[in-house]
């Protein structure tokens, strides 16, 4: 009975970890890790690289969104991205930090996702 108990513990830490670390990264090429690289860049000051990820209907919404997470500047572990829903093609993503909300529409362009649209509440 005892190694049943141990068993059913260890399963529970093991989904506990996953969830708290290994679940909270974006998998690569993904709509999410692009809207995550997306905000990182801007929290750099790269903004070229920031705009490669935004097609060409994006780059205008763009510009304001940036200058607003530039402007509040949040802390890296306080964002989270959710996906939402879209109508297909597109794929959702919203981005939240301190009370501050970014609705994404990404498009897959050949095999990379770009944002085709976003706006800042």
């Amino acid at each position: 009975m005892k190694w049943i108990y141990m068993i059913v513990v260890l399963i529970v830490a093991g989904t506990l970890v996953y969830y708290l670390f290994i679940g909270k990264q974006s998998a690569p090429g993904t709509p999410t890790a692009t809207a995550e690289a997306f905000v990182n860049a801007v929290l750099k000051d790269d903004i070229d690289r920031a705009k490669g990820f935004c097609n060409q209907s994006a780059l205008s919404d763009a510009d304001r969104v940036m200058e607003r997470i530039k402007a509040i500047n949040p802390d890296r572990l306080g964002i989270t991205y959710k996906n939402m829903s879209a109508k297909p093609p597109y794929r959702g993503v919203m981005v939240t930090f301190r009370g501050n909300m970014i609705p994404m529409q990404l498009l897959k362009e050949g095999e990379i996702w770009k944002i085709a649209n976003m706006s800042m509440d």
